[in-house]
């Protein structure tokens, strides 16, 4: 996932606390909201108060989705360190319960054993280990 995609999708899920961050979402996004508050605390330090509230709550959201992607509950942000060590953790692909995937034809005429996000609800790409539409990591079967 680009950098470009990554801050795309932590904003488009502002408050979405419900799924999955993949690992390079997780980081590029932290590495943007670290560089945006220096930037604005150096060249024009009264807003950048305003850019760490803008950025609170989606970089608690981003944090417990990526949480859910290593299979741990999203409560973990509370505990001091051990967060960090999950952050880093790669993505548990199974029997994560945070990270099912649906294989059912969501409408007529749609081919059996075909993939949907079961996020968004669109249909999915071979070959990509995230929903294209809405950034949910997902497991190909």
């Amino acid at each position: 996932m680009s950098f470009s995609e990554s801050i795309q999708i932590c904003f488009t899920k502002y408050a979405d606390f419900k799924g999955t961050a993949s690992r390079s979402e997780f980081w590029w996004f932290r590495l943007f909201t670290f560089a945006a508050y220096e930037l604005f605390a150096l060249f024009v330090p009264r807003l950048a108060f305003v850019v760490a509230l803008a950025v609170f709550v989606p970089s608690l959201a981003v944090s417990v989705r990526r949480n859910h992607d290593v299979g741990r509950s999203g409560w973990f942000i509370l505990v001091p360190f051990y967060d960090i060590v999950l952050w880093c953790l790669p993505s548990k692909t199974v029997g994560n319960k945070y990270t099912m995937t649906m294989t059912e034809p969501a409408w007529p005429g749609t081919a059996q054993g075909t993939q949907f996000c079961h996020v968004c609800g669109k249909l999915l790409q071979s070959g990509l280990n995230f929903c294209p539409a809405c950034g949910t990591a997902v497991t190909q079967l």
